[in-house]
């Protein structure tokens, strides 16, 4: 943010008293005090503050009387407010954070248990801080928790007029410190304190640009899965989803950015229809009724589940999320909106690695649920170039069960990456590609009696007249066997007649890292057929 403006000049002194304190202004102080950032966290507003210094050599010492204020200690800190609050400043703000350089709690409490000044809230009681302990480059940082019953909007600060300038959205500030020359305090020849030094100011507000979480949901180990709609007899209708931890493209330090592969669940934002806005009664989350709000920027709609407070889970993971709709609505399919890629799946965002000092989530993995079907016959638009996947599909062994009459398949889905030519022009970028579903062009006459995986990634499949469908969170890099069983005694000649002696079934994988094209990456194959299954 630009510098407050220059205060005007000459200054007179301000007369001396028990509590005298030299008044300065940039550039007579090296310290400085900015709005960093704010935020809605767990039904409160919370507005972030900067406290740092610059170099010596920006500093000139006060001239309108005797002093040394550029390298004074910092004793206390005060926040203009609004004069409304001064009466209730206990209850409009509720408690108070102050970091370290290294984002260490330096104190932390109720504000009620700081006091309050002519200008503000005044916090005092910490440990003083000289200008060697905040050295320029690194920051202090004072966190304000607000609650929304009294102000609700984080783009602006209560903070009352300005007495230093006639401009809207300029709040004031002052530091509190003793004098120091050439690294000491200074005393009189009695031992006592000189007159402290007050720097004081104006700040904006203006956010600090910052890089954001990391939104790539493969790098998260978790995916939102969509489930079924049911009608209960009061009338209400329940959505089911369930949120399950899977295999994440693992973390690359040398793209700077947060690792999330075992990030938690804080928080998560589920897009919705603008008719569901207003008529949800309860959502449940690994079933225990959590807390939720409406929002909306006037184009989408959604609902955001609080207080989730999810550690990181286990691999296969299975997390149900109900959200029951009131009586009065429709029979809606779904409750999820039109995404803007237009496609039906469910818009979500999960917050996780919670950062105060920074007031965001490290990680807000952004995506859409799985598309649940997929035909090897269906004409795409995708790179079906097997060889341009590490991904392939192969046949391990088959069996019957005569007591359960049940036919099981066992099949391989490889995982070598070695395999995969990036080195092809006409590669969509699929060696880095992840995994959502699977066809398997096969004869389906007989009932599929179960879909299986190893180790276990959610599956569900649908029966087509082409083949099977299976969709499940493979994630990416991570090799599965998967087991299916038909009923009665079934043979490779009979499941895929046109091509079992030599190539056994025809497949297709899905997947792609591109959320506006989930399913760039469909390689095409033929799974084969061991010889000593083969006839």
């Amino acid at each position: 943010p630009p510098p407050p403006p220059s205060p005007p000049l000459p200054i007179k002194p301000k007369p001396r008293q028990l509590c005298d304190c030299i008044g300065v202004f940039e550039p007579n102080t090296r310290w400085r005090f900015r709005f960093r950032s704010s935020i809605v966290h767990e039904g409160n507003l919370l507005y972030g503050f900067s406290i740092y210094t610059v170099p010596s050599a920006d500093c000139v010492e006060v001239s309108y009387r005797e002093g040394y204020c550029c390298d004074s200690t910092l004793d206390q800190i005060e926040v203009a407010i609004d004069p409304a609050f001064s009466l209730n400043y206990w209850q409009a703000f509720n408690y108070y954070w102050l970091l370290d350089i290294d984002q260490t709690v330096i104190e932390q409490g109720a504000v009620g248990t700081q006091q309050k000044s002519d200008m503000g809230l005044l916090f005092q009681g910490f440990k003083p801080k000289t200008v060697n302990d905040v050295p320029p480059g690194t920051e202090l940082v004072l966190i304000l928790s607000m609650n929304p019953m009294y102000w609700n909007n984080t783009n602006s600060f209560p903070c009352g007029p300005s007495q230093h300038v006639d401009e809207q959205g300029i709040c004031d500030y002052a530091l509190h410190g003793l004098q120091v020359r050439d690294g000491s305090v200074l005393v009189n020849e009695l031992g006592v304190n000189l007159p402290t030094c007050c720097p004081e100011g104006v700040y904006v507000m203006e956010k600090a640009p910052g890089c954001g979480c990391t939104d790539n949901k493969l790098e998260s180990p978790y995916r939102l899965d969509v489930r079924d709609a049911v009608t209960n007899p009061d009338g209400t209708r329940t959505y089911n989803f369930r949120v399950i931890s899977t295999t994440p493209v693992p973390y690359d330090p040398a793209e700077g950015s947060v690792n999330c592969n075992a990030m938690d669940i804080s928080e998560m934002r589920l897009y919705i229809k603008p008719e569901v806005y207003g008529t949800i009664a309860f959502v449940t989350f690994n079933t225990k009724l959590v807390q939720f709000t409406y929002g909306t920027d006037g184009y989408q709609y959604w609902i955001d589940l609080l207080h989730l407070d999810t550690p990181a889970q286990p691999y296969g993971s299975m997390l149900p999320l109900t959200v029951l709709v009131a009586s009065a609505a429709p029979l809606w399919l779904s409750i999820c909106s039109t995404n803007p890629l237009g496609v039906a799946e469910c818009e979500y965002v999960f917050y996780g690695k919670w950062d105060l000092g920074k007031l965001d989530y490290g990680c807000c993995p952004h995506g859409f649920s799985d598309p649940q079907t997929l035909s090897v016959a269906e004409a795409v638009s995708c790179d079906q170039n097997s060889q341009h996947s590490p991904y392939t599909l192969s046949y391990q062994d088959i069996s019957f069960d005569a007591g359960k009459s049940l036919t099981s398949i066992v099949m391989r889905l490889n995982y070598t990456d070695e395999q995969c030519d990036g080195t092809d022009p006409t590669n969509s970028g699929c060696c880095d590609s992840d995994l959502k579903a699977l066809f398997i062009e096969m004869d389906t006459s007989s009932p599929v009696f179960s879909v299986a995986t190893f180790p276990d990634a959610g599956p569900q499949y649908s029966v087509h007249d082409k083949g099977l469908n299976v969709t499940g969170m493979f994630g990416a890099g991570t090799p599965y066997t998967i087991t299916i069983q038909l009923e009665g005694e079934q043979s490779i000649a009979t499941l895929c007649p046109d091509s079992w002696l030599s190539d056994g079934c025809m497949y297709r994988l899905y997947g792609g890292l591109d959320l506006s094209n989930p399913g760039q990456c469909c390689p095409t194959h033929f799974t084969g057929v061991p010889s000593s299954l083969a006839g």
